[in-house]
């Protein structure tokens, strides 16, 4: 994706603006909103000298006989498509973030039983326990029956 859609995808992010333009922007990260800002001193602060025909995308009703065509010239939604598409792959990533997180919390949540658990389980089972087992909880001193390590 080009640093033009970037740019434009940042500015959404930053000032709830979809926009477009003509030229090379001067900053790679977008600035903090100003306050009383005016929309001229906004677009050279934001975008610099470098760009032209700026377009800020705003939702209007077009006339009822307004022709599908001259909407979608006017609306040039090349550039919106770009965006967009960047849009939904920065979505993706952090959706594929989030699911990662939520499997390693749940992985490690249920990677060890409890001591007291496991003292209750051998406790109760461990009659049936084959003697490798038995064995094993001998040599390691824990959850030997009716004894409760601390």
């Amino acid at each position: 994706m080009s640093s033009k859609e970037n740019y434009c995808y940042k500015i959404l992010n930053t000032y709830g603006l979809i926009v477009d333009f003509e030229g090379e922007q001067h900053r790679s990260n977008v600035p903090s909103p100003v306050k009383g800002e005016n929309f001229s001193q906004w677009k050279h602060r934001v975008l610099g000298d470098e760009v032209s025909n700026v377009v800020v995308y705003a939702p209007y009703a077009p006339r009822g006989n307004k022709k599908i065509q001259t909407l979608q010239a006017e609306a040039s939604a090349e550039h919106l498509e770009k965006t967009f598409r960047l849009l939904k792959k920065n979505f993706a990533k952090q959706k594929a973030i989030e699911v990662s997180v939520a499997k390693e919390v749940t992985a490690l949540a249920f990677a060890s039983v409890p001591k007291n658990t496991l003292q209750d389980l051998v406790d109760e089972f461990y009659e049936s326990l084959e003697p490798s087992v038995q064995e094993f909880f001998h040599r390691h001193r824990f959850c030997i029956p009716n004894f409760r390590h601390t």
